[in-house]
C-alpha cells in the first residue's frame, strides 16, 4: 500500500487493512475515537440519521444526523420546528385541540385544532357563536345577569338575565316595580329629596326627602343643599351661607360693617374689613392702621413714646423724639445725647455712653493705643493699651 493512500492510523503507526478486524471510524487517516457517525470506517459528514456511530437505515425522528430520543414533534424521520399538531413525536393530522405542536387532553375552549385563548363561551372544548350567558368561556345554565353573552359582575340592572339599558329603579340587579326614591336605576337608601321615585338634583327645598313646592312655602325656609334648615343660620335668599360672611340674624350684611364671624359688632372693636381684627394691630378708631403710627397694644400712641415700627418700646433703646435710632450715636438711657447736651467729655461704644474705663479718642473707642487712665497719652512704653512700669522697650513698646 502506498504512503499516499488513505489509511486509518491508531498513534503514530499506519493501520494496514488486513490489520483492522474490528470496525473503526476515521478521520483522514486516523482512528475517531470520539462518537460520530460513520459509513463503514469513515466520518459521513453528509446529513443522515445515527444510533452512536452507525447510519440508521430504520424509520426514526432525528435532529441533523442523530436520533433524537426526547419527545418532539417530527414528520418521517425528522423533527417538525414549523408550529403543527403532534401526538407524542408525530404530526396529527386529524383535527384535534392543541396548544403550541401538542395535543390538549384537558377540556379547553378550542377554534379548529387550537385553543383559544382569547375570550369565548364555549360548550365543552368548542366556540359557542349562538348566543348564551357565559362565565369565562363556559355557558353558564343557572340564571345570572348578563350583557351579550357574558356574566355581568359588577352591578347592574336586569330583567331575568339580561341587562336592563333603559333607565329604570332597581334593587341590586333587578327592576323595581313599587314606587322608591332613586339615582339613575338604582333605589337610594340614603335621605335625599325626590320628585316620585326620583332623586332631584336640581336645588330645591325639601322637608325629609319630598320637594317642598315653592306655592306650598309660605314663610322663608333657610336651606341646605335641597333640606330645611330648623336651626338658626346665616342665609343668601332660603339657602345656607357656609362662606364666611357678616349677619343680620339670618340673612347676609352687604353693606360695610364690623363682624365677629358672621354677626354684626356693634361695640367697638379694631376690624379689618367687616371682621373684628384679634391679632394685635394698630388702630384709628375701630379699624386697621396701615401707615406707619406708634401704637400701645391696638391703639395708635399720640403722646411721645420711643418705638419700633408702630408699636412702643419698653426695652431699653437709644431714641430720637419717639422712634428707635439705629444710626450709631451716643445715648444716655434711650435717649440721644446732643453735642450741645454734653458738657463732659463721654467715652461711647457704637451708640452708648461708656461708663466703665476704656481708652478713648475724643468721646469714643479707639483702636488699641497705649493709654494713662482713660485718655491716649503721649509716646511711652506699654503692654498692650496701659502704660506700664519702666521696662526695656523698642519704640514705645515693650
Amino acid at each position: 500500500m502506498s504512503e499516499h493512500t488513505t489509511r486509518c492510523c491508531h498513534g503514530s503507526h499506519i493501520i494496514e487493512s488486513d490489520r483492522i478486524t474490528t470496525p473503526r471510524c476515521c478521520h483522514g487517516s486516523h482512528i475517531i475515537t470520539t462518537p460520530r457517525c460513520c459509513h463503514g470506517s469513515h466520518i459521513i459528514t453528509t446529513p443522515r440519521c445515527c444510533h452512536g456511530s452507525h447510519i440508521i437505515t430504520t424509520p426514526r425522528c432525528c435532529h441533523g444526523s442523530h436520533i433524537i430520543t426526547t419527545p418532539r414533534c417530527c414528520h418521517g424521520s425528522h423533527i417538525i420546528t414549523t408550529p403543527r399538531c403532534c401526538h407524542g413525536s408525530h404530526i396529527i393530522t386529524t383535527p384535534r385541540c392543541c396548544h403550541g405542536s401538542h395535543i390538549i387532553t384537558t377540556p379547553r375552549c378550542c377554534h379548529g385544532s387550537h385553543i383559544i385563548t382569547t375570550p369565548r363561551c364555549c360548550h365543552g372544548s368548542h366556540i359557542i357563536t349562538t348566543p348564551r350567558c357565559c362565565h369565562g368561556s363556559h355557558i353558564i345554565t343557572t340564571p345570572r345577569c348578563c350583557h351579550g353573552s357574558h356574566i355581568i359582575t359588577t352591578p347592574r340592572c336586569c330583567h331575568g338575565s339580561h341587562i336592563i339599558t333603559t333607565p329604570r329603579c332597581c334593587h341590586g340587579s333587578h327592576i323595581i316595580t313599587t314606587p322608591r326614591c332613586c339615582h339613575g336605576s338604582h333605589i337610594i337608601t340614603t335621605p335625599r329629596c325626590c320628585h316620585g321615585s326620583h332623586i332631584i338634583t336640581t336645588p330645591r327645598c325639601c322637608h325629609g326627602s319630598h320637594i317642598i313646592e315653592s306655592d306650598r312655602i309660605t314663610t322663608p325656609r333657610c336651606c341646605h343643599g335641597s333640606h330645611i334648615i330648623t336651626t338658626p343660620r346665616c342665609c343668601h335668599g332660603s339657602h345656607i351661607i357656609t362662606t364666611p360672611r357678616c349677619c343680620h340674624g339670618s340673612h347676609i350684611i352687604t353693606t360695610p360693617r364690623c363682624c365677629h364671624g358672621s354677626h354684626i359688632i356693634t361695640t367697638p372693636r379694631c376690624c379689618h374689613g367687616s371682621h373684628i381684627i384679634t391679632t394685635p394691630r394698630c388702630c384709628h378708631g375701630s379699624h386697621i392702621i396701615t401707615t406707619p403710627r406708634c401704637c400701645h397694644g391696638s391703639h395708635i400712641i399720640t403722646t411721645p413714646r420711643c418705638c419700633h415700627g408702630s408699636h412702643i418700646i419698653t426695652t431699653p433703646r437709644c431714641c430720637h423724639g419717639s422712634h428707635i435710632i439705629t444710626t450709631p450715636r451716643c445715648c444716655h438711657g434711650s435717649h440721644i445725647i446732643e453735642s450741645d447736651r454734653i458738657t463732659t467729655p463721654r467715652c461711647c461704644h457704637g451708640s452708648h455712653i461708656i461708663t466703665t474705663p476704656r481708652c478713648c479718642h475724643g468721646s469714643h473707642i479707639t483702636t488699641p493705643r497705649c493709654c494713662h487712665g482713660s485718655h491716649i497719652t503721649t509716646p511711652r512704653c506699654c503692654h498692650g493699651s496701659h502704660i506700664t512700669t519702666p521696662r526695656c522697650c523698642h519704640g514705645s513698646h515693650i
